[in-house]
């Protein structure tokens, strides 16, 4: 919680008052991706609440100028996540079956490429074991949140919840990191972490307008929500 004064009075401001929702239709979330903030090492992070547990939804893809070195994320027929990175083959790490309608935090790293350019998942603050998982490749230099660009076909929209998404140089695996990040399942300020992009969803402009600018150190260009795509006041807490 930040504090602020009014006329003599001190009030508590939860940190964390808006997510971006989706109604598995059509809405979606996009913006253009530099090849600086998505390729080579990274770690991905984010918090997900879904509609209901209806497999094979696609929910994002953070591309960079090609379709590879990327992150994709989508629920699969089995109830768990695959988030891939397309390096020499198209591959990357799924989690066991997940119920995802209560918030859930997913933090993966990835590497520069390679076969399993996906190296490791943590669900709530705990490394999962994962298994190898095909991905998909999407549309390049773009961030689409609730949608894998073009590939629609491979299954339905997202319909849900999602907020801060944030990725950072490099894999924060450490313990103190992913506590820090986790943060006792609240989502806290991640400024220290310095990283490169920082989607708040909703919270900038306090729930208001089309926009979600960037918190991140990387110049990036705003996320635009598109058709009937809206902030909430669902948030994990």
């Amino acid at each position: 919680y930040r504090s602020r004064s009014g006329t003599g009075n001190t009030e508590a401001t939860p940190f964390n008052r808006f997510s971006l929702a989706l109604d598995g239709t059509d809405d979606i979330a996009s913006g253009s991706l530099s090849d600086g903030t998505i390729h080579g090492s990274r770690t991905l992070s984010f918090w997900i609440k879904l509609a209901n547990n209806n497999t094979n939804m696609m929910i994002a893809q953070f591309n960079g100028s090609t379709t590879s070195n990327y992150f994709s994320i989508r629920r699969h027929s089995a109830g768990s996540l695959h988030i891939g990175s397309k390096g020499t083959s198209t591959s990357g790490k799924s989690t066991g079956a997940l119920d995802l309608t209560n918030w859930t935090h997913v933090l993966a790293t990835k590497t520069g490429g390679g076969s399993t350019a996906v190296q490791t998942i943590f669900i709530n603050g705990v490394e999962t074991v994962s298994g190898n998982a095909t991905v998909n490749t999407g549309t390049v230099s773009k961030t689409i949140i609730g949608k894998i660009g073009t590939i629609g076909y491979y299954g339905g929209d997202m319909e849900g919840e999602i907020d801060e998404i944030s990725i950072f140089e490099g894999h924060l695996t450490s313990s103190a990191n992913v506590s820090t990040i986790y943060n006792g399942g609240v989502p806290g300020d991640l400024t220290s972490l310095d990283p490169l992009l920082w989607y708040r969803c909703g919270d900038i402009v306090n729930g208001s307008g089309t926009n979600i600018p960037s918190q991140g150190s990387n110049t990036e260009g705003d996320l635009v929500l598109l058709n009937d795509a809206s902030f909430s006041t669902n948030v994990p807490e």
